[in-house]
């Protein structure tokens, strides 16, 4: 059982935290979010960000000198990621959960 004060005891504010040689030294900001981790990780992976994904990548907390400073953002269509067989067997998936009721 839950006391008031453990219920939903959770703060928007959190902490991020990054190192390596790309990134600045000593910054600190407030302007990020969660969900801006995905699509920066993604970028600093070399790889297209789905265009339909929350977030945005964190530009400044790249280093004047690095080569990710010129790397353009690029980004996939929806649905890029997943295969034609992979979009199949998902569909079989949810058409076997409908028939037995579970969805």
């Amino acid at each position: 059982m839950f006391t008031r004060w453990e219920y939903a005891d959770h703060r928007l504010e959190g902490l991020f935290l990054a190192c390596g040689p790309d990134i600045k030294k000593g910054l600190r900001f407030n302007d990020s979010k969660v969900i801006d981790i995905a699509p920066t990780v993604v970028h600093m992976l070399g790889q297209p960000i789905a265009e339909d994904i929350d977030g945005r990548v964190l530009e400044e907390i790249v280093s004047d000198n690095s080569t990710l400073k010129t790397k353009e953002i690029k980004y996939a269509p929806r649905n890029y990621y997943i295969s034609l067989g992979e979009k199949t067997r998902i569909r079989a998936k949810i058409a076997k959960l409908k028939a037995s009721g579970k969805v």
